[in-house]
């Protein structure tokens, strides 16, 4: 859920801490473990092998990995219309990335031609 909705790689994810640290970000509370994500209390390192169980018990045929939550995140944003720059600031994905891979979801993607187009005149005789 921390990947979905923050746009957060998963490398980034796992690293993330209940306090201020040098080697990730954390999560600002007075308690909790040291590792956010963690099995017994020991950081995970990985959650490719997670990821593969639990798509093989919905019965998903898809490669797809844990950054696929990075891209619904990116598409969900981008589709809520905001200013993309600030999508970009808030995925932590450079203006350019954001805009080559995820402009189409944006509900404001070619609007300006659409506008410009003619328009087809409604009393066109048709010929039969």
């Amino acid at each position: 859920m921390i990947g979905l909705y923050s746009g957060t790689r998963p490398g980034a994810t796992l690293k993330l801490r209940w306090l201020p640290s040098t080697e990730g970000g954390w999560i600002d509370v007075e308690r909790g473990f040291t590792h956010v994500i963690h099995f017994g209390g020991k950081p995970i390192t990985s959650v490719h092998r997670s990821w593969q169980s639990v798509r093989l018990a919905a019965g998903s045929n898809q490669k797809d990995g844990p950054h696929i939550l990075r891209h619904t995140a990116a598409t969900w944003v981008m589709s809520w219309g905001l200013d993309p720059s600030l999508i970009s600031g808030y995925l932590g994905m450079s203006i350019e990335v954001l805009m080559s891979v995820y402009a189409h979801h944006h509900p404001t993607f070619q609007a300006d031609i659409a506008q410009a187009t003619p328009k087809k005149h409604a009393n066109r005789s048709r010929t039969k």
